[in-house]
């Protein structure tokens, strides 16, 4: 019975759990994506990403292995040559956005699209520290004017945008600033920033 229903609706990229499990995993990915469209900007905690981004590593791993292993059966069930290539390219074909979202753009469910939606749905309003990079005052690309690009992120994923240019020219490289919004630790979405409060240095 375990069998049956873990092999219900054979299909070349698995069954059809594991096709909702990441269409799930893939939305949660994509999320930033959108968000620039509503005016929303997130920024993750590097210090939560640098904990935590091996757990992404392990479920894109383990995603590839179940999507080539129910790959591997659909191979063995084929009747014909075609029908073994377009199971290996459904195979491939659902892999690929794990290694792009979890990988390379480190986009993964743990580091970044989970913690989005529990800031978006549950969130307080907090205040973390980051390091300035650098800064903008033109519009970029990425429809994120007058920005500041902090440190140890991402480029595409650690931009503060729209803060006023006097603030800005008051800023240099590796400075902190205190950025508010709503979230949790793990990340916050920007409402404010201001510099950090300089200790005065012991005589």
């Amino acid at each position: 019975m375990f069998k049956t229903i873990l092999f219900r609706n054979p299909h070349p990229a698995g069954p059809l759990w594991f096709r909702k499990l990441a269409s799930v995993y893939l939305i949660l990915c994509g999320l930033p994506i959108f968000l620039p469209y509503f005016d929303a900007r997130y920024l993750p905690s590097p210090e939560w990403v640098s904990s935590v981004r091996i757990f992404d590593i392990l479920v894109v791993i383990l995603m590839t292995c179940a999507a080539g292993f129910f790959v591997f059966q659909e191979c063995r069930k084929a009747t014909s040559e075609v029908s073994r290539v377009n199971a290996v390219w459904g195979g491939i074909g659902i892999t690929i956005p794990f290694w792009i979202f979890g990988i390379l753009l480190n986009w993964g469910p743990v580091t970044h699209g989970g913690p989005m939606l529990v800031s978006g749905l549950i969130g307080q309003e907090v205040e973390l520290p980051f390091d300035v990079r650098f800064w903008d005052t033109g519009r970029d690309r990425s429809r994120c004017p007058n920005s500041v690009t902090v440190k140890d992120l991402p480029l595409i994923q650690g931009k503060i945008c729209n803060l006023p240019p006097e603030f800005l020219t008051t800023l240099q490289r590796y400075d902190t600033i205190i950025v508010s919004g709503q979230g949790t630790q793990a990340g916050l979405f920007v409402s404010s920033a201001r510099r950090a409060v300089q200790e005065p240095d012991s005589l």
